[in-house]
This record gives C-alpha cells, sequence and structure tokens, in this order.
C-alpha cells in the first residue's frame, strides 16, 4: 500500500504549473535534507509527511500523468510540459535516495532513457547530489547499475558522456570507502570481489555510438578505475600482471598525449578511444589528471605496480600533469602524487619528489634511461625506445626563424619553464649512482642514450658557436625563449656528462681514448663558448651555467687513470 503524499491528484483541480512547482518545492527541500546528515529528529517525521515510502509507484503514476498531457491535442505549452517532466524525474531521484531504494532509480533512468535528452540530463545533474551521503557498498553498486542501464539504453553521445563521468566518480568512491583487513594495508581475494563491477557490459558501451569531444574525454577519465579494477582482480592469478602489461603501458602513453594536446585521434586498445589532435584542451588534460587519480589510489597496490616497467608511461603523465598550465589539473595531479609518495605535497614540490621515486624504481630500465635523454634534448612526452633525437641544429633553425605573423599565438603551456625543467632532469641524471653496477649492466642500459647525448651535446656546441658569430646582447637573438632554452639544455647536458659521467664514456665507448676524445671536445667547445660569449656580450645567464660551477674545465681534461674512478 503506496503511503505519504500524492501530489498527482492537484491535477484534479489546478492546471499542471501548480503540480510542477508543488514538486519543485519538495526536490528543494530535499536537496537540503539530502546534503546533511539525516541524524535530525525532524527529518524522518519530515520525509514521512512530504516523501511517499514507494519511489517507484509515485513515478510511474506522475509519468503516465506527464505523457498524457505531452501528447494532449489541447497541450500547446511544451516548455511547460517539459518542466514538469524534470519535476518529475528529479522528484523520482530524490524520493529513491530517500528510502534507499537504488532499484527504484535503476528502473527510473532505465525509463527515461526512451523519453528525450533533456529530462534524462536534468535527472543526471542531480544523482550526485541526491546520492552522495550514501554511503554503503550496497547503494554504490547499485547506482553504477543504474548508470550501465541507462547507457544501454540511450546511445546519446551528451547522456553516454555525463553518466561515464558520474559513473567514474562512483566507482572512485567505491573504492576509497573499501578499507582492507589486513593491517599491512592490501587487499584479500573476497575484497577485491566486494568493490567489483560489471565491466563486460561497460566495454561495448565504451567501443560502440558515436563519438563526440565530451564521450571521448568521459572515456578517458573513467579510464582509470576501469584498469585499476581490472588489474586488481585478477592479482591473485598467476603472471596476471603479464596479460595487462600492454593495456597498462598503452594507456599511460594515451594519457601522455591527453595531456600534451587534445582533440587527438589514436587508439587505445583495451578501450578503442580514437581522437583527433589540434589544440590543449583543458577538459581532455583534466580528465587525463582525474584518470590518474583513480589508478594510483591505494598505496599497496601502488608499490605493486609502479616498479613495473609498464608504468612509466603513467608515471611520465603524472609528472607532466604537474607541470600544466591551469592550477585545477596541477593540485590534483599534486594529490595523486602525494598519496604515491605517502606526503603532502605542493606542485612544484611534488615534481621533484615525483621524478627522484620514478628514478629510484626505474633507473635500471632502458626506456627510462632513453625517456631521461630525451627530455634533456627537448622531447616534452612520454616516448618509445624508436624515437628519433631532432638535433640541436635543427632546434636552433627552427626557433631562430622570424614570424612574421599578424598576431601572435600564446603559448600553450604558460606555467612550464623549460629551464627549471631541464635543471631539474639535469639533477636526476647527474645524482644517478652507477657506483653498484657492472659493466655489463651499464653498456646495456644506459650505453645508447649515454652515447646519443654525448654526440647530441658536441653538436649542439658547434652549433651554439657558431651562432655567436652574431651579436647578442639586450635585444639579440637569446632573447627569444625557444633559443635561449636549446641553448641552456645543451650547457646543462655538457655540464652533466662533464661533472658526473665522464666515466661511463669509458664503458660505452670502449677504449679511453674515444673517451678522451669526447671529454675534451666537450670541454674545448665550452671554453670556446665562454670567450665567444663574453666578446658577443652572450647572455649572462647562459655564460654563469658555465662559469658559476667551482669545477674549472681544464679539471674536465682527465687523464685516463683518474677519469673512470670520478664515476664510480
Amino acid at each position: 500500500m503506496l503511503k505519504g503524499p500524492k501530489p498527482w491528484r492537484l491535477l484534479n483541480f489546478e492546471p499542471p504549473e501548480i503540480l510542477t512547482a508543488h514538486l519543485e518545492v519538495h526536490n528543494v527541500i530535499a536537496r537540503i535534507i539530502l546534503s546533511g546528515t539525516r541524524d535530525y529528529e525532524y527529518t524522518e517525521s519530515l520525509t514521512g509527511q512530504l516523501f511517499p515510502n514507494h519511489a517507484l509507484e509515485e513515478f510511474d503514476v506522475l509519468m503516465e500523468v506527464y505523457l498524457k498531457l505531452s501528447n494532449s491535442p489541447h497541450s500547446s505549452d511544451a516548455r511547460l510540459n517539459a518542466a514538469l517532466g524534470n519535476a518529475i524525474a528529479r522528484r523520482g531521484v530524490y524520493t529513491a535516495s530517500m528510502n534507499d531504494d537504488v532499484a527504484a532509480l535503476q528502473h527510473i533512468l532505465k525509463y527515461l532513457a526512451a523519453l528525450n535528452t533533456d529530462i534524462i540530463l536534468e535527472t543526471l545533474e542531480c544523482i550526485p547530489h541526491a546520492w552522495e551521503n550514501n554511503g554503503s557498498s550496497a547503494a554504490r553498486f547499485g547506482i553504477s547499475k543504474a548508470y550501465l542501464s541507462l547507457m544501454e539504453n540511450n546511445s546519446s553521445p551528451e547522456v553516454r558522456s555525463i553518466a561515464l563521468f558520474q559513473l567514474a566518480e562512483a566507482l572512485d568512491r567505491q573504492f576509497a570507502q573499501a578499507k582492507p583487513r589486513s593491517k599491512l594495508g592490501a587487499f584479500e581475494h573476497d575484497e577485491i570481489e566486494a568493490f567489483q563491477f560489471d565491466f563486460v557490459a561497460l566495454r561495448p558501451l565504451l567501443k560502440n555510438g558515436t563519438e563526440s569531444p565530451s564521450l571521448a574525454n568521459a572515456k578517458i577519465r573513467i579510464s582509470g578505475a576501469v584498469l585499476i579494477r581490472e588489474v586488481m582482480s585478477q592479482m591473485f592469478v598467476d603472471n596476471s600482471l603479464k596479460i595487462y602489461r600492454p593495456q597498462l603501458e598503452d594507456w599511460g602513453k594515451l594519457l601522455s598525449m591527453a595531456g600534451e594536446a587534445s582533440n587527438v585521434r589514436y587508439l587505445l586498445s583495451f578501450l578503442e578511444i580514437e581522437r583527433n589532435s589540434q589544440d590543449q584542451d583543458f577538459e581532455t588534460r583534466y580528465a587525463a589528471a582525474a584518470a590518474l587519480a583513480s589508478f594510483y589510489h591505494n598505496l599497496k597496490f601502488n608499490w605493486y605496480i609502479s616498479k613495473e616497467e609498464c608504468a612509466l608511461p603513467s608515471l611520465f603523465a603524472l609528472y607532466d600533469s604537474l607541470n600544466d598550465d591551469d592550477d585545477e589539473v596541477r593540485d590534483l595531479s599534486a594529490r595523486t602524487a602525494s598519496v604515491l609518495l605517502e606526503k603532502s605535497l605542493v606542485p612544484l614540490v611534488a615534481r621533484e619528489e615525483l621524478l627522484g621515486y620514478i628514478d629510484r624504481l626505474h633507473n635500471r630500465s632502458q626506456s627510462y634511461a632513453w625517456n631521461l635523454f630525451l627530455r634533456l634534448t627537448g622531447f616534452s612526452t612520454y616516448q618509445p625506445l624508436d624515437t628519433q633525437i631532432e638535433s640541436a641544429e635543427n632546434q636552433f633553425s627552427r626557433a631562430m626563424k622570424d614570424d612574421d605573423s599578424l598576431f601572435v599565438e600564446e603559448e600553450q603551456n604558460l606555467f612550464i619553464d623549460e629551464v627549471r625543467d631541464t635543471k631539474l632532469w639535469c639533477k636526476i641524471f647527474e645524482e644517478t649512482d652507477l657506483n653498484s653496477w657492472n659493466e655489463i649492466d651499464i653498456r646495456n642500459i644506459w650505453g645508447r642514450p649515454h652515447s646519443a647525448m654525448a654526440e647530441w651535446v658536441i653538436n649542439g656546441l658547434t652549433a651554439l658557436n657558431g651562432l655567436l658569430a652574431k651579436e647578442d646582447g639586450p635585444l639579440g637573438w637569446t632573447l627569444k625563449p625557444d633559443v635561449f632554452a636549446t641553448c641552456m639544455r645543451i650547457l646543462c647536458s655538457a655540464n652533466a656528462i662533464l661533472r658526473s659521467h665522464e666515466g661511463m664514456l669509458s664503458v660505452t665507448h670502449g677504449h679511453p681514448e674515444s673517451r678522451d676524445k669526447i671529454i675534451g671536445d666537450i670541454a674545448g667547445a665550452l671554453d670556446r663558448f665562454v670567450a665567444l660569449g663574453h666578446k658577443k656580450r652572450v647572455h649572462e645567464s647562459l655564460l654563469y651555467e658555465i662559469e658559476g660551477h667551482s669545477r674549472p674545465l681544464a679539471n674536465m681534461r682527465r687523464t685516463p687513470e683518474t677519469s673512470k674512478s670520478h664515476a664510480f
């Protein structure tokens, strides 16, 4: 027996707009009640007076009235009919929440999926407010199933994108709510199953349907929640990580690209997300940062996965998001890094701490060594091992080209300081401890990047010294930011090799003579740069990078007996 108020009876006496206003007043009251605690004594009494004890019966009756009005030939005001439909839908969501009836919510969304998009969007907007304080695992799981039911019965890109965003938030809250029984913080098998989700039903929804920019962003957003649960569901299966290593690597590359630019059309194998790439887009970058936050949430699982090489692309993507142009993205990524590093960090500190963390875990990885070198040459995203290097000479040619555009195009990222970033990567490179390594490991892991770096530095210094034929001064060629950044990358990398890694050249090049030639070429080119720099009034910061260090350049021309001991 349905108890409680029956507002549809007002239709017997008043026009439908009266019912709409009546329902909206109740909806506001419901939102206020649901936004706070339910411990107040009057709450139960007030709820019983305003809301029925069975949300589904009332919703069905009210929707029947709405459909009759909408289809009536005497109904001329579509706007009023739409307002009534929105009010009824919201009333159903709030009443279902009041009664903790997730089955009713699932029915409501499935029913609305066949109606117009506007009513569905209005309904989706109120779901987080209605259910955010309901912390039971059954409610979280039921809400997730309700979103699935909606997407299965409605293919609108706008509806699916909002549903996916809200589903990702619901899954994150469900995961955050789970507390492991073990004091070590690791989830046991039955605990993992307790917050699993029907990903089999979700997969075709992610692959099918009309694509749109907002839907593609939503797919990126939910990818972290999907992947973390899929991996965790197989944690107790032998060699389970082998299955997911390619997916983890591809996922990290996806987020790295999403953090760099938006509208890129590329394929992620396990979600098949297609994008077209042009300019940076805040929604895409924020979705990527939120996906990383979903993935790197559990401390013990972080340790389990972060040490795997397949996690490198996503860790690099997290580092890059700490340099994002928008503070919302940086702050979100700083919170993710804080969970990962088990300390509270602001973005600028988090990027240094995170880079040190990555180095400690992965300095024996070829991919890490190669990407560290690529960062020193100007790359800003994670790259595969077969990436071709752009010579410093080409970088100078591109940066020196005069821009005759009528309007100056603003830089896409005004926050990142390329010189500061270069010095941080150089610091990590210099501090890489190889004392415990044998020569075979050094040659296999660091040989290629170190040799390529030495060659790039020598060619870069040659090109830089060639530019010194031109007068610099206050309005000279180093005034261009890209030229200045390239100069600093070359000089910092040269110093890093001379200060800490000249001994590695003995291993990677095989003969002391080859090493001494490289060291001599670099030191000689730096001497020439300093001499010409003073003469041509080059920027003082570039000269200070060489002269400001206490180490004399002449000391870099070491004998074969002393140079290897310096590195090891």
